[in-house]
C-alpha cells in the first residue's frame, strides 16, 4: 500500500514538473474538455509570466532595452501522430511560418512514424530536416532555457498576435526555446500557399539528387496519376459502416467522382497515356476502374514511391488526402482538385498548374483549355 502511494507521488511529481504532462494527463480523463480551453493556460507558467507582464508593463522598466537575437531563440514543435501528409501541413509548415511570423529560428523535429505506413522512414526519405537546426542539438544546449507555450487556438490572428506577446515581450531575452503544446490541431491563420511549395520542393528535389528512385515510366506515354484514398486499414470510414463520422466528407471520395474527371480528362489527351490508380484499396473496392483504358494499378505499394510517383505524373487527379496534395506541391506537372476539397487545412496553391474541377468530377470548359495547353507543352518538349 505505502509503496502504491509513493510510486502515485513520484508520478504526480514527474506530471506536474512539465505542464503539457498535465493538460493531456487532464485532457485523457475529461475529453469533453478542449485542448485549447482558456483555463488550460493557466496550467502554464509562461501564460502566468504574461498576465504578469501585462499587469505589471506600464510602471516598469522590466524587459525594456533588451535586444533579442533571433539565432539565438528558437520555435520547436514535435510533430502530432498522423499521416505524413498531416505531418507536413500541420506540424511542419506550421511551425515553419510561424517561426518566420515570431523571429524566431526554426527547429526541425524529425517526423514520427505514421500510423498509415509504421515501417516507413519519413524523415530520411524527404529530407526536409536538411539544412535546419535540429530538435536534437536542442537538446543538447544546456544553456538555452526552454519555455512551454500555452495551448491557445492560433485560428485568428488575434490570437497569433497574443502568442507573439508572449514570445517577444514576456519572453524577450536570447537564449530560449519555445515549445509549442504537443498533440493539438492548431489551424494556423497563416497562408501557406505562396511560401511552402516551393520550400517542399527544394528540400525533396535536394534529397531526390542524393538517393534516386526510378518509378520506372516510360517517356513515350503522357502518364496520368490518380490518388484514390480507400482507407482499408480504418474500418471506421469505410463505405456504409459509419457516414456519420466527422471525417466522412474529407477522405472518402466516390468512384462516380474519379469516373467523371477520366472520362472527360482522356478525349483531350492526343498522344499514347497510361492510367496509374494509387490506392490502399482493394481491386474488388476499384472494380469500377476496370474499363478504363491503359490503366495501371499501384495498390498498396511502398508508399515512398507512391509519393515519388505522384511527383513524377504529367497530370495527377488528386484526392482531398494532404499525402497527395503535398506530392502535388512538389510536381511540376498538372493537377486537378475538386471545388470545396480546400477544407482550411490544406492549402491548394491557386497557381495555374492546379485546376478545380467541379465537385462531381467533370471538367468545366476552362479546365479543359487549361488540360490541351498542358498536353501541348509535354509534347513539345
Amino acid at each position: 500500500m505505502f509503496r502504491t502511494v509513493q510510486r502515485k507521488i513520484k508520478t504526480l511529481r514527474r506530471i506536474t514538473a512539465n505542464a503539457d504532462e498535465v493538460r493531456l494527463f487532464i485532457l485523457a480523463r475529461f475529453p469533453a474538455i478542449s485542448p485549447t480551453s482558456y483555463w488550460m493556460r493557466w496550467l502554464y507558467p509562461a501564460w502566468w509570466q504574461y498576465v504578469f507582464y501585462e499587469v505589471t508593463k506600464a510602471f516598469s522598466r522590466r524587459n525594456k532595452g533588451v535586444n533579442s537575437d533571433p539565432a539565438s531563440r528558437f520555435l520547436l514543435r514535435v510533430p502530432k501522430g498522423a499521416g505524413i501528409g498531416d505531418q507536413i501541413v500541420t506540424s511542419w509548415s506550421e511551425t515553419y511560418l510561424l517561426a518566420r511570423r515570431y523571429g524566431l529560428t526554426f527547429v526541425h523535429h524529425p517526423f514520427v512514424r505514421s500510423p498509415h505506413d509504421p515501417e516507413t522512414n519519413w524523415e530520411e526519405f524527404l529530407g526536409f530536416g536538411v539544412n535546419e537546426m535540429q530538435a536534437q542539438q536542442i537538446a543538447q544546449n544546456g544553456a538555452l532555457k526552454i519555455v512551454r507555450l500555452p495551448p491557445i487556438s492560433l485560428m485568428n490572428q488575434r490570437n497569433i498576435s497574443l502568442v507573439d506577446r508572449i514570445i517577444n515581450q514576456a519572453y524577450p531575452q536570447n537564449n530560449t526555446v519555445f515549445r509549442l503544446p504537443s498533440d493539438i490541431y492548431f489551424k494556423t491563420d497563416l497562408d501557406q500557399r505562396e511560401i511552402m511549395p516551393a520550400v517542399y520542393a527544394k528540400k525533396y528535389e535536394a534529397a531526390r539528387r542524393g538517393a534516386p528512385l526510378d518509378v520506372g515510366f516510360k517517356s513515350r506515354y503522357l502518364h496520368i496519376g490518380v490518388h484514390i484514398r480507400r482507407a482499408g486499414n480504418r474500418p471506421d470510414l469505410n463505405p456504409g459502416l459509419n457516414e456519420t463520422n466527422p471525417e466522412w466528407k474529407w477522405r472518402w471520395i466516390s468512384d462516380g467522382y474519379y469516373i467523371n474527371a477520366l472520362e472527360d480528362l482522356l478525349p483531350l489527351i492526343d498522344r499514347p497515356f497510361q492510367v496509374h490508380i494509387f490506392s490502399d484499396g482493394t481491386e474488388d473496392e476499384l472494380y469500377a476502374f476496370d474499363a478504363l483504358p491503359n490503366r495501371i494499378f499501384h495498390l498498396h505499394d511502398d508508399p515512398r514511391w507512391v509519393f515519388h510517383a505522384m511527383v513524377c505524373v504529367d497530370i495527377l487527379l488528386s484526392s482531398s488526402s494532404a499525402f497527395s496534395i503535398c506530392a502535388g506541391k512538389i510536381s511540376s506537372g498538372l493537377k486537378l482538385i475538386g471545388r470545396g476539397f480546400d477544407h482550411p487545412r490544406l492549402f491548394i496553391p491557386e497557381t495555374s498548374d492546379w485546376v478545380l474541377i467541379e465537385q462531381d468530377g467533370h471538367l468545366s470548359d476552362h479546365a479543359r483549355i487549361q488540360v490541351q495547353e498542358k498536353c501541348r507543352s509535354i509534347g513539345a518538349h
